[in-house]
């Protein structure tokens, strides 16, 4: 089976770094649930974990476009970014 695995690495205007992961959403039994899913971390220019997000995006409805605009506007728009905080 392909499997779908994807890092993208951005850098704020304040110097953080954010890292995108996304790739094939697994089920309990490690089989594909239809969708992606994003780990996004944020580090300081140390490495020093600022925070971790996540995102679900559904198979049927993904595609590049979509993913890059996510990426831009979370990376430019701190009040959306915190929609998907998970620590």
């Amino acid at each position: 089976m392909a499997t779908l695995h994807r890092n993208d690495h951005r850098t704020t205007d304040s110097g953080e770094h954010i890292h995108f992961n996304l790739r094939i959403g697994l089920d309990e039994d490690e089989k594909n649930d239809g969708n992606y899913d994003c780990h996004i971390k944020i580090t300081d220019s140390e490495g020093n974990i600022l925070g971790k997000y996540f995102r679900v995006f559904p198979k049927s409805k993904f595609n590049k476009i979509h993913y890059e605009r996510f990426i831009r506007k979370f990376t430019n728009d701190i009040g959306y970014r915190e929609k998907f905080r998970v620590q």
